[in-house]
């Protein structure tokens, strides 16, 4: 599907400057590298020119100071057609210019005019955790099928970017998978302009909450009463997610997590079934759910995983470990059958399967003492997150000889106090993993956890340096079995320099 110039009469703008020769656009972008620089495919390009003025007021990055957008676009043959709020000079006669009283507004309205004409699935993923995975694991499952699909470009899934990923939809794919960012849900008014959800924009097929809760550090304390702030906030975060039923096309499939607190569940509930045909669920444990796990048998690499996806059985060799990859897989696979679509081989579909970011990726590390399996998991540090490394710890530690080692740092996102607290609530479940030795790194709102734990006889030691903390591990003994935890590096955490550094050592020994 392309648009031409008979397309753009019906856009709110004017074509200006126009050269002599014919020009469609099949592919827009705003980003000169993701979208255009790195896309060597592009060949009939849109570049909507966002200039720092209007970057400045839908919080998008600005360009440099030296950025000169008719030399940029004239060095780059592909783009065909220029969407700006001024015509550009040198630009005149050489490339279509389409000129609009707002670029933003543009965006939002092209793809809007884009997503009436397309005719396939869009399925939106939307959760405080597990949404990309889930939207990974769904997409994955289609290509396996031989579907092709589009779906965001690497985490890009604010609100300022996912104009641009509905207008992939030119390309008609016989799906879309959108994951949305909370802040994508939300309803921001910019120079007098009330932006919807983005929710509106896609007119979801099929939209799926994953879980709520948990995507910071504060939510989800053990021992609160349940009217607590953090329940509270976590109900309004859910009255924000639930938007992405709103406005789904006649016939949607809603999807919720069956293991939310009821009280969450029950709010999402009561909004998807206002907006969807109908609503469906999975769970970890619950047979009542349409989609939920079966059995599941451990072992050193992998675990086999038993499924029941709307009464259908389904057996898969994952390797990646812990209960929260099963929710979001069960998510998936829940998904892409209410498709109408038979599962694939799961085995052969996500044998080479990995996350987009720093989550539980397996290495293999030379130490002084032998071979230690290293296991790095430091894109955040979440409440869900840390006690799925727990479970992994549980269910995997068995089958290594030597100990089993956590290296722990969390709570740069929240309050001092807030976090000394959240961090004491793992004492039980980190005594229950079976873990031989728990290392506390840096933050100093971990020590109390590193005290409570030696005060109940685990072996826990506290390091505010990584050198030392690196020598400690360089001298754990053969098959010893390492998972790094820790927080997203915007919260000021180094951690993710560990793994780094020792495979650096590892390789120069």
């Amino acid at each position: 599907m392309r648009l031409d110039r008979n397309d753009f009469l019906q856009l709110t703008g004017e074509l200006v400057g126009e050269p002599t020769q014919d020009w469609a656009v099949d592919y827009f972008g705003h980003k000169t590298g993701m979208h255009f620089e790195q896309r060597p495919e592009v060949k009939h390009g849109g570049f909507i020119y966002w200039d720092n003025a209007r970057r400045a007021k839908i919080k998008a990055r600005a360009l440099s100071a030296e950025f000169d957008v008719a030399k940029w676009v004239l060095t780059h043959s592909q783009i065909e057609l220029v969407i700006t709020e001024a015509p550009v000079p040198g630009l005149k006669g050489r490339v279509a210019q389409f000129v609009v009283p707002d670029t933003w507004r543009f965006y939002l309205e092209v793809a809007a005019y884009i997503r009436e004409r397309y005719l396939g699935k869009v399925l939106t993923v939307t959760g405080s955790v597990g949404k990309t995975t889930t939207r990974l694991m769904l997409a994955q499952l289609m290509r396996a099928s031989g579907h092709r699909v589009m779906t965001n470009l690497g985490n890009d899934n604010v609100r300022q970017v996912l104009p641009q990923l509905l207008t992939t939809l030119l390309t008609t794919p016989d799906a879309m998978v959108a994951e949305l960012s909370i802040g994508a849900l939300t309803t921001k008014t910019v120079d007098g302009f009330k932006n919807a959800p983005l929710s509106h924009n896609f007119e979801a097929t099929t939209a799926i909450v994953t879980q709520i809760g948990g995507a910071h550090q504060r939510s989800v304390i053990p021992g609160q009463d349940d009217l607590t702030s953090s329940l509270k906030q976590d109900l309004a975060t859910a009255r924000v997610k639930g938007r992405i039923f709103e406005k789904m096309r006649p016939g949607g499939h809603a999807i919720l997590n069956y293991d939310m607190h009821p009280q969450i569940y029950k709010l999402l509930q009561l909004t998807a079934q206002k907006h969807a045909q109908d609503l469906h669920t999975f769970s970890l444990h619950d047979p009542h759910a349409d989609a939920y796990l079966v059995s599941r048998q451990n072992f050193r690499d992998y675990s086999e995983l038993t499924l029941n996806i709307l009464d259908e059985t389904a057996v898969i060799r994952l390797a990646l470990p812990g209960d929260g990859p099963v929710m979001d897989l069960l998510a998936a696979c829940l998904a892409f059958r209410l498709q109408g679509w038979q599962l694939p081989n799961l085995t052969k579909a996500f044998q080479a399967f990995k996350p987009l970011h720093n989550e539980l990726v397996f290495h293999n590390l030379s130490t002084t003492q032998g071979a230690v399996t290293l296991v790095e998991d430091t894109y955040n540090s979440t409440r869900h997150s840390v006690l799925n490394v727990l479970t992994v710890l549980k269910e995997r530690g068995p089958f290594y000889h030597g100990p089993k080692v956590l290296v722990i740092e969390t709570g740069d996102d929240i309050t001092a106090e807030a976090a000394v607290q959240l961090n004491l609530s793992y004492v039980q479940p980190i005594l229950d993993s079976g873990i031989d030795l728990v290392l506390g790194y840096r933050d100093p709102t971990i020590k109390p956890l590193i005290d409570a734990l030696a005060e109940r006889g685990q072996r826990a030691k506290y390091y505010p340096q990584m050198d030392a903390l690196i020598d400690n591990i360089e001298a754990l003994p053969e098959d010893a079995f390492v998972i790094v935890k820790g927080q997203h590096f915007k919260y000021g955490s180094d951690l993710r320099r560990l793994t780094p550094r020792l495979l650096k050592r590892a390789a120069v020994r």
